[in-house]
């Protein structure tokens, strides 16, 4: 009994011992554990990061380009228009214009504008040859009181509809460019939906703006990329 008593007691020495060294284990564990973990969390958050940051620096390098091509379009579709014989006279077409934005509509008078003798309203041979050599979209603005309206253009609406007779109103930052006489060239929105787009100035011979030549491409589907 003594004897059993002893080695008790001799056990018992060591349970405190034990307990402290599986205390001290698991806290070592568990740190190292947090650490590594947490160490793994901030590579994955560095690699996240530099794909987002390629990815972007991609989209920036092809957005740049475009708008290159897109001023390169406009180049020649401003040269194609100059070298076509423009006219106007003092007969005037009373149409409907509808708001690209709001979808408000209301009667406006356009003047009759001439593309080598041709009534240039509804006639899309000139904005469909600028499609056929260099692709995407093209229109020809007219400007009235509320903005600039679409006369002769290959936007399609979403009923697969040319978008004549629809304006871009004068809050847009397109319009207040080209009041300035100067060329937009950016993302802007058409009809319904953001396209990659340059509008440039026709002048009449007083050195008047008139109206605006438009090119441009559907931006891509940023959602799908996202």
């Amino acid at each position: 009994m003594k004897n059993l008593i002893k080695k008790y007691r001799h056990f018992s020495f060591f349970i405190p011992i034990s307990l402290v060294i599986i205390v001290a284990i698991s806290i070592l564990t568990f740190t190292l554990t947090r650490n590594t973990s947490k160490s793994i969390n901030q590579l994955l958050q560095k690699s996240i990061e530099l794909q987002i940051d390629a990815v972007y620096k991609m989209l920036e390098r092809e957005y740049q380009l475009n708008k290159k091509i897109a001023q390169n379009h406009l180049n020649i579709f401003s040269f194609v228009f100059s070298k076509s014989r423009f006219e106007t006279n003092n007969e005037f077409l009373e149409i409907i214009a509808e708001n690209q934005i709001t979808k408000d509509k209301h009667p406006v008078k356009i003047q009759n504008w001439y593309v080598n003798k041709k009534l240039l309203f509804e006639d899309h041979s000139l904005v469909d040859t600028i499609k056929f050599l260099v692709g995407g979209t093209a229109t020809i603005f007219q400007k009235i009181d509320s903005g600039y309206i679409r006369i002769s253009t290959n936007v399609l609406t979403k009923e697969n509809q040319r978008a004549i007779g629809t304006y871009i109103p004068n809050n847009s930052p397109v319009v207040k460019t080209i009041e300035k006489e100067e060329t937009f060239l950016g993302r802007a929105y058409v009809v319904d939906d953001w396209f990659l787009t340059a509008y440039k100035p026709i002048f009449d011979k007083k050195q008047q703006v008139i109206g605006m030549l438009y090119v441009g491409n559907r931006e891509k589907n940023f959602e799908a990329i996202k």
